[in-house]
């Protein structure tokens, strides 16, 4: 997949993805910190998240893309939340032929979030209930 292009055109893209596969998805860290005594009606939730991928120095054909989500429920300051969770979530690809840092450029910007939002999504629900924060409805999918 190496390309001495600055940028891949949609049908390059989809090409290359067709020979890449996810091998696994997994939580490196994770922390869940919450104040029962903030939550009140009316508040609001903000999600972050920031991407990062690094291509296997003795393969190039692994690489592991990692994406950092912060959600913090908060009524006024993001300061004062009933609840933060923070996670890093790490995906392992491979494929037929060496991944490009153009390729993974976009797919960290397209496909990452989409792959790893339903495991923190899930991760989100079940750490509100662990912590006895009434269900909180997150979006099937969410773009920053």
């Amino acid at each position: 997949m190496a390309n001495d292009k600055e940028d891949l055109t949609p049908k390059e893209y989809s090409d290359i993805l067709k020979q890449v596969s996810l091998e696994s998805i997994f939580f490196t860290k994770y922390n869940v910190k919450s104040a029962r005594h903030l939550i009140g009606p009316d508040m609001n939730i903000a999600v972050k998240y920031d991407t990062s991928f690094e291509i296997n120095p003795d393969d190039n054909r692994n690489a592991t893309v990692k994406i950092n989500y912060r959600l913090t429920v908060y009524k006024e300051k993001k300061s004062e939340y009933a609840l933060l969770v923070i996670c890093e979530i790490i995906s392992m690809l491979n494929s037929k032929k060496d991944f490009s840092e153009q390729f993974l450029k976009i797919y960290k910007m397209v496909n990452l979030n989409h792959n790893t939002w339903p495991y923190f999504r899930s991760f989100v629900q079940d750490a509100a209930n662990r912590a006895g924060i009434p269900p909180l409805t997150l979006p099937f999918y969410y773009q920053q």
